[in-house]
């Protein structure tokens, strides 16, 4: 395991969660109680496209961050091997799906709700129905990327745990915001977005910002402890004492060589 690459992967991660709880939280408009609001409060935002492309990339940090975790913490070990194999497969396809969930809600949305608010009364229905059906597409994909995201995390968590090369705790933390995230892409494949389907989502997140906070610092004395080894050795530790020939020694050689 190498503790610098931990430390950036885990750094990573931790960025790219943060950028993206910022960007939802602050910059993101908000809904509406009806279909209809919430699409008008979409069309009136003059950032709307900055802001998810802002998001996909905090997603793709996150993911990032995370196969580069899976890479040097499996390593060549090959019992591990196929554990960091689905776990690297599962962030993957997670990001795949980020890229569709974004462009489909920053761009494509975007598009649908102008263009159904700009309309001809005969023609709102239709192109409601067509903004509509794009947000059906958003919700599908985002419940399938966060269940691939939770299944990740799980997967890092257990990694954690079975290596012990790092605090078990950071991997039942992962756990619980990988549990977290299956749950809440359960729920949004069910019921769509509603106000009870983000309070596992933030729970995700805020579990996984302390894992990965935690990690970064675990990282980090595993290096000073490693470097101390380098300079010196440990405590209790038996030092090597130089051998001293002796002068009979010496004519012994002498008389040998003779």
């Amino acid at each position: 395991m190498r503790p610098r690459t931990v430390r950036f992967a885990a750094a990573t991660t931790a960025i790219g969660v943060a950028l993206v709880t910022v960007v939802v939280t602050v910059l993101h408009p908000g809904g509406g109680d009806t279909t209809a609001a919430t699409f008008a409060s979409f069309a009136a935002s003059n950032d709307w496209t900055v802001v998810h492309l802002l998001q996909f990339f905090g997603m793709a940090l996150l993911l990032g961050g995370l196969l580069a975790l899976f890479r040097v913490l499996a390593g060549n070990r090959e019992r591990l091997h196929w554990l960091g194999f689905f776990g690297a497969v599962a962030a993957a396809v997670a990001l795949v799906l980020s890229a569709v969930v974004f462009a489909t809600d920053g761009v494509a949305n975007k598009f649908a709700v102008d263009t159904w608010v700009s309309a001809a009364p005969a023609a709102k229905p239709s192109r409601f129905a067509a903004a509509e059906a794009l947000r059906w597409l958003e919700i599908g994909t985002t419940s399938y990327q966060e269940l691939m995201l939770g299944i990740s995390l799980a997967l890092l968590g257990i990694l954690i745990v079975v290596t012990r090369r790092l605090a078990r705790t950071i991997g039942y933390v992962l756990g619980l915001s990988g549990l977290a995230f299956v749950v809440a892409g359960w729920m949004i494949g069910l019921d769509g977005f509603t106000p009870t389907d983000s309070m596992p989502t933030q729970l995700a997140y805020i579990a996984l910002l302390v894992a990965m906070i935690w990690l970064v610092a675990t990282a980090s004395r595993i290096r000073q402890t490693e470097s101390t080894r380098v300079r010196g050795s440990e405590p209790g530790e038996p030092t090597a004492v130089p051998t001293q020939r002796t002068a009979a020694q010496d004519a012994a050689e002498k008389q040998g060589l003779a």
